[in-house]
């Protein structure tokens, strides 16, 4: 019998905005556009992913942009029961790991 106790210290990037997001039909899921810059001085690649991808879910996982460049990243909302509610963060982050997002 073996034993193994693993112990993870993890924290947060930082968290640059916050939205509610409330659909507009209870049961029905929705789209939503979430605008994203890079913010470095380099063209980067992205990955985005979902805390909870059965609350929000990314339609476009992966993408790249210029230095500055903008695009709004594709989020499927829902289908959520009435009265449920999901606090969800969506995390960019660069392929290098120079720039993280939440």
């Amino acid at each position: 019998v073996a034993e193994c106790l693993l112990l993870v210290d993890a924290v947060a990037p930082p968290t640059r905005s916050t939205h509610d997001v409330v659909l507009p039909r209870p049961g029905q899921a929705f789209v939503r556009e979430l605008p994203f810059k890079n913010p470095s001085a380099a063209s980067r690649r992205f990955a985005v992913r979902s805390t909870d991808p059965q609350a929000i879910a990314v339609q476009n996982r992966e993408f790249e942009l210029p230095a500055g460049g903008t695009c709004n990243i594709r989020l499927l909302c829902g289908p959520m029961d009435i009265g449920c509610a999901a606090e969800v963060f969506v995390i960019m982050q660069s392929a290098d790991g120079a720039v993280e997002e939440t």
